[in-house]
């Protein structure tokens, strides 16, 4: 506990005290019905509270643990913010290029580990998304583990693990906030878009969604499918767009700033990626799991 206390700074403890503080004190105000169609107050700021809690968790290991090890930085970082460790990483191949196998599977791992935070957030939410969800993005995620796996592999005699990452706490009110209103207006939005274009409206949004916030659509989808809202099928084909998007944007993200063999790894990645969806999207009723 001493070399914890040591490693978290006075604004790291003042953020939390902050968050919970409103938090305690928010949320028996707010009221717990629609306030508009597709808005419940009450509602968004228990996800609000969930989203922080595991962002910081994963901080909070990142700080205890250390940043000696890239891939454990990955793991944990990938917690709070699998955006966070791509960024980070791919700018720092440019300075370690001997490394890139490194960095490329340690970012896979950080992906991951978004995919295992979406199963627990709908897990949460609504079990019974658990196994379709499962069935359409674990082939994605094993194949990208595996390519990852095979390149660390033949290049693991340039990887010294020892470089320091730093990955700033994603812990703050104001993103508290933010992914507070992000959720809202997604609400809102799927609410007209639903009822406006039926499914094609969710999956458009999905996709649009994830590239800013993949809890936010991820947790909406499984509560309107807890109700009843949508169908279950309809979620997890949107929750499957949303994190394509997020991971389309996120290989874009590391071609533009990766070192040259960041950018050819992450432009396979990008490319698995489109076709993944396209071919999920064409035999979606052939699969029967469509609604």
């Amino acid at each position: 506990m001493e070399n914890l206390a040591k490693r978290l700074d006075e604004e790291d403890v003042i953020t939390v005290l902050k968050f919970f503080t409103v938090s305690f004190v928010v949320l028996p105000l707010l009221p717990d019905k629609e306030i508009i169609r597709g808005l419940n107050p009450s509602e968004v700021w228990k996800f609000v509270i969930l989203v922080s809690s595991v962002d910081f968790v994963g901080y909070f290991l990142l700080r205890y643990k250390g940043t000696g090890s890239l891939i454990i930085t990955a793991l944990i970082g990938g917690i709070p913010s699998s955006t966070a460790v791509t960024m980070a990483f791919s700018s720092l191949s440019q300075k370690l290029p001997h490394l890139s196998e490194l960095f490329f599977f340690s970012v896979i791992l950080s992906w991951i580990v978004m995919f295992l935070r979406v199963i627990f957030y709908t897990f949460l939410v609504f079990k019974g998304m658990i196994y379709k969800l499962i069935f359409l993005l674990f082939p994605y995620f094993a194949l990208l583990l595996l390519f990852a796996l095979l390149l660390y592999l033949r290049g693991v005699k340039n990887h010294r693990e020892s470089e320091s990452v730093s990955i700033k706490n994603p812990f703050s009110l104001s993103q508290a906030f933010t992914f507070g209103l992000i959720y809202s207006a997604i609400s809102i939005v799927s609410y007209h878009l639903k009822a406006q274009f039926g499914n094609e409206g969710i999956y458009i949004l999905s996709f649009i969604s994830g590239v800013m916030d993949i809890d936010a659509i991820t947790l909406l989808l499984a509560r309107l499918s807890d109700k009843g809202e949508i169908g279950i099928n309809v979620a997890s084909m949107g929750i499957l767009l949303a994190v394509m998007s997020n991971n389309l944007f996120k290989s874009g993200y590391a071609v533009i700033f990766g070192s040259k063999k960041i950018k050819l790894y992450f432009s396979l990645v990008a490319i698995c990626t489109l076709f993944y969806t396209i071919i999920l999207l064409t035999l979606f009723d052939k699969l029967h799991i469509s609604s």
